[in-house]
């Protein structure tokens, strides 16, 4: 191997080492890219159990796709390949599945219940059986922001303003900046609100007082049924990614039900943006 592709593997290393979520079972969790194609690699060389961005192997010289993310948001391209099956690969592509150019490919594998959402190309479009999973769109990526204590218009509780607007406190407003920054790349964004559940970020709002806190756990369950139920209306749940900023009480009754990445507090006003926990519908 050249010096040019160990430097970049080195830095894929590093990605991991410095970002990867460390699983019991010696998998990693990462949100990033990983691109470890035109290395001449005859295996993958570590283990990413949930991976939130593309996975690229091409032109390498697989032969299995042991190691291969068991989840993927983004796009899975194994094109290029001495690959003759598609066992071991993920069980979840939020993206396209390239397969393409594997000339001794014969077998989907025994997962017969994989999940494309983008296209597959090709294994002969996989056999030109799965044209209706082929049409389904890429999966969406929404913000879910936790509202926050401070707000304007505690003086005056009839005055009116913007959601996204009405919140000043640090935490909201640093992941608030999170969504719109369009490097992160998100489609929408609402806002968390124990008064308000699931918030269009632009409907025009008033001063309350209300605490998520304040409610019985079996109050914050019926909450959170509620904004799972709108999010229901607009979004497949199944298959569409959610980023959840805020506390435990905002996402303990959400995750179990979402693929998504949680933003925790850190503090008391502050969100820490450097160590999501990833969650696959239940799963961390």
């Amino acid at each position: 191997m050249c010096a040019a592709k160990i430097s970049r593997l080195v830095e894929i290393y590093k990605l991991i080492k410095e970002h990867g979520i460390n699983n019991p079972d010696g998998s990693i969790d990462l949100i990033g890219d990983i691109d470890l194609s035109n290395l001449g690699l005859p295996e993958i060389p570590f283990k990413i159990r949930n991976l939130f961005g593309d996975f690229d192997c091409s032109n390498n010289q697989l032969t299995s796709l042991k190691n291969a993310p068991d989840w993927v948001s983004g796009d899975f391209d194994c094109s290029n390949n001495k690959l003759t099956s598609l066992e071991d690969g993920p069980s979840y592509v939020g993206g396209d599945f390239y397969c393409a150019g594997n000339p001794n490919l014969k077998s989907w594998g025994s997962n017969t219940s994989r999940n494309i959402n983008g296209n597959i190309y090709s294994y002969a479009e996989y056999l030109k059986t799965n044209k209706k999973e082929m049409e389904k769109r890429k999966a969406l990526k929404i913000g879910l922001v936790a509202c926050s204590k401070s707000k304007q218009g505690k003086d005056d509780p009839t005055k009116k303003f913007k959601a996204q607007e009405i919140y000043t406190g640090n935490s909201f407003g640093k992941s608030k900046e999170y969504c719109l920054d369009k490097a992160n790349g998100f489609n929408e964004w609402y806002i968390l609100s124990e008064e308000h559940e699931l918030l269009d970020k632009n409907k025009m709002i008033s001063y309350y007082d209300k605490y998520l806190g304040d409610l019985s756990r079996k109050e914050r369950r019926a909450w959170a049924a509620t904004v799972l139920d709108e999010l229901g209306k607009k979004y497949d749940l199944k298959r569409d990614l959610f980023y959840i900023f805020g506390g435990t009480l905002y996402y303990e009754n959400l995750s179990q039900h979402l693929n998504c990445v949680v933003f925790e507090y850190k503090g008391s006003n502050s969100i820490n943006l450097e160590a999501p926990r990833i969650y696959t519908n239940g799963g961390k």
